[in-house]
C-alpha cells in the first residue's frame, strides 16, 4: 500500500529549509562552548566549518544534509563568523558531501 503524504512537497521543503534569517540563526544556530569544544577538535578549517553546519542542521531544522546539498551562504558565513573562518574558505565550496 502507497504511503500516504501529509504535507505537499512544497510545505516538506519549507519545513526541512536552513535557516536564512537573522533571528532563527541567532536562535538556533549560536554555537555554545560546548560545541565549539567538539569542533576546534577538526583538523582544517573546511572540516571545523562542515562539522558545525552538520550539527547545526541536525537541531535546526532536525535534518541531516544531503550529499552534494550547496549551503546557502547566510548560515555559512554566520557559522564561519563563530568559527574565525573567513569567507573565501567557506566560498570553496562547503557542500555537504
Amino acid at each position: 500500500m502507497p504511503r500516504r503524504s501529509v504535507l505537499t512537497e512544497a510545505q516538506r521543503l519549507l519545513l526541512l529549509a536552513l535557516p536564512e534569517n537573522e533571528a532563527d540563526l541567532v536562535r538556533y544556530w549560536t554555537l555554545t562552548p560546548d560545541d565549539l569544544r567538539v569542533i576546534v577538535s577538526r583538523r582544517r578549517a573546511h572540516n571545523r566549518l562542515g562539522f558545525a553546519i552538520q550539527l547545526c542542521a541536525l537541531r535546526y531544522p532536525g535534518r541531516l544534509l544531503r550529499p552534494g546539498e550547496l549551503i546557502p551562504q547566510i548560515p555559512l558565513a554566520f557559522i564561519g563568523d563563530q568559527l574565525g573562518i573567513d569567507a573565501e574558505i567557506s566560498q570553496k565550496g562547503c557542500t555537504s558531501g
